[in-house]
């Protein structure tokens, strides 16, 4: 669904530089078409310029809630923030991955971040190896951090298999992702998985010293094909009466799976 206003955006991106984050925010313009008076509502931070940690456990064990989350709550409301991003998650804190205590702390810090300043929290973080789509125990780390969100997605690459049944190269497979339901507790789940496709931006920004320029990649909705996508009604009447005709031996194909 659409928001109803025009939300303020901070993303805050604790790997990559914010030369990068420029680059693909750049992209994202070029391809969909976005009025550059829309970016005075989004907020850049990389944490290669100032890292970026709510809490911590000392060496006895307990948790230390640090300045950068009564900070992270100031900047949000002095901005007017109706949305933060940290990506990725394991990085935005100090605590053990795998305990689950430690994690719901880190969950319930963020929640009361959300409260505070009437805004989202999405927060962006690994799956571990063998991540199943839709899968809510594909989070790596501790299992309270699925239950400490509202709403969880899982992000996967189109696998072989799917790739094969819809045409798409084995080398462009990768370029296709989908987005799967995890947990939703605040609305219906999602019937079936969303599509993704990465499409490549040229930047303009070639130089004698770099003469190719640069090209990002940008995410896109897209649906698979239709089953009979492609068909004319000359091929609807064919397959219809293929069906019609039944086997060579004089037997009818049968909607029940049970007979064979």
């Amino acid at each position: 669904d659409q928001p109803h206003k025009p939300l303020n955006v901070w993303i805050y991106n604790l790997e990559d530089d914010r030369t990068e984050l420029m680059r693909r925010l750049k992209a994202a313009v070029v391809h969909h078409k976005i009025d550059p008076a829309a970016l005075s509502r989004v907020h850049i931070d990389s944490g290669r310029d100032r890292p970026f940690k709510i809490v911590r456990m000392d060496a006895s064990g307990s948790f230390l809630t640090l300045p950068d989350y009564a900070a992270v709550k100031d900047q949000m409301r002095s901005h007017c923030i109706d949305l933060l991003i940290i990506d990725p998650f394991l990085r935005s804190h100090g605590v053990p991955e795998n305990a689950n205590e430690a994690q719901d702390e880190v969950m319930r810090l963020y929640a009361q971040i959300a409260e505070e300043t009437n805004a989202g929290v999405l927060l962006v973080h690994h799956t571990k190896k063998g991540a199943i789509a839709g899968d809510m125990d594909s989070l790596r780390g501790g299992s309270t951090q699925g239950g400490g969100a509202r709403a969880a997605f899982t992000l996967s690459p189109m696998g072989t298999d799917e790739a094969a049944k819809l045409g798409i190269p084995e080398h462009h497979r990768r370029l296709y992702v989908r987005v799967d339901d995890a947990k939703n507790n605040m609305a219906p789940p999602v019937a079936s998985a969303e599509w993704l496709r990465l499409a490549s931006v040229r930047l303009n920004n070639a130089d004698a010293a770099y003469p190719s320029g640069d090209s990002v990649q940008v995410a896109e909705a897209w649906s698979p094909p239709a089953a009979d996508e492609g068909m004319g009604e000359e091929d609807e009447a064919a397959a219809l009466a293929s069906l019609e005709a039944g086997l060579p031996d004089g037997e009818r194909y049968s909607m029940r799976s049970q007979d064979g």
